[in-house]
Parts: structure tokens; sequence; C-alpha cells
């Protein structure tokens, strides 16, 4: 059992009181007699605090009491909790803790939500630039040169001729081909084929803009007459005359672009007059 310490003095006194033979002065909540009477009147406000302490003699005869008496008037118990300051302080201190935890709470959420906000409009933003880029390479697509080769033709392919190789190329696209630089190469290559690769150190060059739907035109001749070995051995598929090209050029947002081609003279060209389109090095970039 837990005792406050108005409890424990009032406990003490009473002891002190009862050893004296004073306990009837405690006993009674109505010691102070008023004017008449010898001993110390108390107000009425000073009684209901209870926080008047009195020492001092009183005439009051008793016939328990000794002469001299010390006697101590303890404060009474307080009212209610909602008289005791500490209740109060308390009562605030756990609603600012309410408080102050509802608004971390909503303070993280708002966090977050402010991070998942960032998060999808930088992936929105890429996802934009992505799409404006694949539109920019599209629209490039759409509208940049395109070299392709239109007809490759020869002329002179007999005995005590040198032959001569003719390339048209045209521009398919919707803008010019700037700059276009053409270069040409041709030679005699013994079958089979283990690597053909363009002598371009031999070549011929040509330089022109291409517009859009027009057209360019490049010879090229042998170095030398064929004899009647060349020819027997390209008729027998031993031989063939190659002729390479690669045209350099630039579109009209300034990127480097190549078309390559690789056509062959072989014993069927002879009999249908045209030339054959390789299955290898042909390309458009």
């Amino acid at each position: 059992m837990r005792f406050s310490p108005r409890h424990t003095a009032r406990w003490l006194l009473a002891a002190a009181c009862v050893s004296i033979g004073t306990w009837p002065l405690l006993a009674s909540d109505g010691w102070a007699k008023g004017p008449n009477n010898s001993q110390p009147t108390l107000s009425a406000d000073k009684q209901r605090r209870g926080d008047v302490r009195v020492e001092g003699p009183t005439n009051a005869p008793s016939e328990n009491a000794a002469s001299l008496v010390s006697f101590a008037v303890l404060p009474k118990e307080e009212g209610s909790w909602t008289h005791q300051p500490d209740w109060w302080v308390a009562i605030f201190t756990a609603a600012l803790f309410f408080v102050t935890a509802v608004l971390s709470f909503f303070t993280y959420k708002l966090w977050n939500i402010t991070v998942k906000a960032v998060a999808d409009a930088s992936e929105n933003t890429k996802i934009a630039n992505d799409a404006l880029q694949h539109a920019r390479e599209a629209s490039v697509r759409e509208l940049r040169a395109y070299l392709t080769v239109e007809t490759a033709s020869f002329e002179r392919a007999m005995s005590g001729f040198a032959p001569k190789f003719t390339i048209v190329l045209k521009n398919t696209g919707k803008t010019p081909a700037l700059s276009a630089s053409v270069l040409l190469s041709v030679r005699l290559v013994d079958m089979p084929v283990i690597e053909l690769e363009p002598p371009f150190r031999n070549g011929h060059i040509s330089r022109s803009d291409i517009g859009s739907d027009l057209v360019t035109t490049i010879d090229i001749t042998l170095g030398r007459p064929l004899n009647d070995v060349d020819m027997h051995r390209i008729g027998a598929g031993d031989q063939i005359i190659c002729v390479w090209g690669v045209a350099d050029y630039c579109d009209i947002s300034g990127a480097k672009r190549t078309t390559s081609f690789r056509f062959i003279l072989n014993s069927q060209s002879l009999l249908t007059g045209s030339l054959m389109n390789s299955d290898t090095g042909n390309s458009v970039l």
C-alpha cells in the first residue's frame, strides 16, 4: 500500500498526539472554537485549504493534555484530477505526441507519393524522348537520300577489245544526295573466288550532287583488251570480270551514307548481254 507524504505526516502526528494524550484534538475537525475560545481561530478558507501550520501554547485546560501543545494542521487531500497541473501537462504531452505521430505519418506518405511522382515523371520523360527520337529517325528514313543502282551494262566484251562498263545510279530518296563520291573498279578474276576484295587503288572516282529522282552515270573500262584465251576461260567458267563500286554521300541531316555494289560478267552474261548481280558486296547504308 502506497502512502503520500501527507498521509505519512498525519499518521506520525497522530501517534505523537496519542503519546501525550491529546488525540481528541486531532479526532475533531472543529478544533478551532472561535473567538471566545483561547485557541487560535482559522478562517474558513484556510480550514478548507488545509495549508496553515500553527504552533504555540494553549490555555485551554485539559485533564489529559500538557500545558504546552505543539501541533500542525496537515493539508487536506487535493480535489479531483482536474485540479492537478501534472495531469494537464501529461494530457497535453500525449496530445502533442499523437499530433506529431499523425503529421509524421502523413509526411511519410506525402514523401512516398512525391518520390513516385518524380519517378513516373522521369519515366514519362524518357518514354517521350524515345518516342521523339523514333519519330525523328522515321522522318529521316522517309526523307533521306538513297543512292541505288538503276542499271548496270557492258559493251565490247569480245576478243581484241577492252570491255566498257556503265553504271547508272539513281537517287530514290526525297532529298538530294550531297557531295556524292562514286568509286568504281574492274578486273579479271580467276575462279573459284576465295576472297573478292575491290582493288580501289586503281579505281575511277566521280563526284557530284544528285537530286531526288535524278541519276548519274559512271563509265569504267577494263585496263586491257581481252584475248582469245580470256574469252575461252570466261566461257568455260574459269574466269570472270568483276565490277566493284562504292558511293559515299551525305543526306540533308549531315549524316554520311554509303551504297556498295558488285556485278559480275561471266559466261551467262555473254549470252544475255547483261551483268549479273553478285551474291555479296551489295548494301545501302
